[in-house]
């Protein structure tokens, strides 16, 4: 059992106010010189912080790639939770993953993050890049590594301790991809647009998608699209109605429809399974469920043969973006300036209502609805979303934000 998501938001919160406020007498250093210069830096090991949201990792790719390309002899280690390893095995320019593991009580955690800070510590690291937004935990850990460069975001809206040395501003309107480079370029990233990024699935990866769709009864010949109605736990609430989702692979499958043929294919990870069996119970007996069926390298592999993607604002949505995976995303409580993809092969879903979107990275993204449920989501019609991907389908461009109502 893993410590809870709302737990780790209290601790970080409150605990961690503490603790990098205790840690202050030995930050005076902090306060007395200038940031480094990272113009001569040529470092040995770099350390790279993520714990939280494995799309988030993705779009952080094209900095890790040009962080790579800045420091070509650096060893580049990543640190993030336990749970996201098997996904950063895709990541080609990780040396070393380091994990956290958060299943059991709070006292097993606990001696296991005062093993990882000496372990850390001893690894001696010449550059630390937080990519976290504004958790004081990896700001801590960036501290206790020791490294002589601790690159990190800032902003007022959330005291970190000052235990970076190298402060970024986080830009909510900018896109996540482009805050991520640029906290790239405040650890010597020289380069002035991102680079290309992309996952690196296995044969192995594209026998188990293979076998997969084999089981489930679908035919080579036959198209795919594949369907997440799943969101990270972190916000439950950026959800379109599992319904809809039902309704949808229905009318996509109709047999007068334009491309006859086409298989719904739910996908999600294990503990979603029941989520989405109850929406593919719904959806017709073309859809089939392969939530909890398929590793993650396995989901990258069905990214290469399916036709496209409909998904909420999640993980899923920034891998196929990576693998250039036409999609269909819903976006609500989150705003697409954010997360939502770019480029005419993509189409976001987004009604532009007063009150969307209403969390953002500062509050930890806490739904708090003046409505008390999504409607910013579930106003979005079945009807035109069908349009939308069947647009999408036949390879015309398309709105960026469309409003649907």
């Amino acid at each position: 059992m893993s410590l809870s998501l709302d737990f780790m938001h209290w601790i970080d919160r409150y605990l961690g106010g503490l603790v990098v406020s205790a840690l202050q007498p030995f930050n005076l250093r902090r306060y007395r010189v200038p940031p480094p210069a990272v113009e001569a830096l040529d470092p040995e090991k770099v350390l790279v912080v993520k714990f939280w949201g494995i799309g988030s990792i993705a779009l952080a790719g094209q900095t890790l790639v040009a962080l790579k390309k800045r420091y070509p002899r650096a060893e580049f280690h990543f640190l993030t939770l336990e749970s996201n390893r098997p996904f950063l095995h895709y990541v080609p320019v990780v040396d070393e993953v380091i994990s956290l593991d958060i299943r059991g009580g709070g006292p097993r955690v606990f001696f296991r993050i005062l093993r990882l800070l000496l372990s850390l510590r001893r690894r001696g690291y010449d550059l630390v890049v937080d990519l976290e937004f504004f958790t004081r935990f990896s700001a801590l850990v960036s501290f206790m590594t020791g490294a002589p460069v601790r690159v990190g975001f800032h902003a007022w809206e959330v005291w970190r301790g000052n235990l970076a040395n190298v402060d970024v501003p986080f830009n909510r309107y900018w896109h996540v991809t482009q805050n991520f480079f640029n906290l790239g370029r405040a650890a010597g990233v020289v380069e002035e647009e991102p680079p290309a990024f992309r996952l690196n699935p296995e044969e192995k990866d594209r026998s188990e998608a293979a076998a997969a769709l084999e089981e489930a009864g679908i035919r080579e010949s036959e198209k795919i699209l594949l369907i997440n109605p799943n969101a990270g736990e972190m916000a439950l609430e950026r959800r379109w109605p599992p319904g809809n989702f039902a309704a949808l692979a229905v009318e996509l499958t109709r047999e007068n429809q334009e491309d006859p043929g086409l298989r719904p294919v739910f996908i999600g990870a294990p503990g979603e399974r029941d989520y989405v069996e109850a929406a593919v119970n719904q959806a017709g007996p073309a859809a089939v469920n392969l939530a909890g069926k398929i590793s993650i390298g396995g989901l990258l592999a069905l990214f290469e043969r399916a036709e496209g993607l409909v998904t909420n604002d999640s993980g899923p949505l920034q891998l196929a973006l990576c693998q250039g995976l036409p999609t269909v995303s819903f976006f609500g409580p989150e705003t697409p300036v954010l997360y939502g993809p770019k480029g005419g092969q993509h189409r976001v879903l987004f009604q532009h209502l007063a009150c969307s979107p209403c969390i953002n990275v500062h509050s930890q993204k806490k739904v708090r609805c003046v409505h008390g449920r999504p409607i910013c989501l579930e106003t979005i019609d079945v009807q035109r979303t069908a349009a939308e991907v069947r647009a999408l389908l036949r390879g015309e461009d398309g709105p960026m934000w469309g409003v649907h109502g």
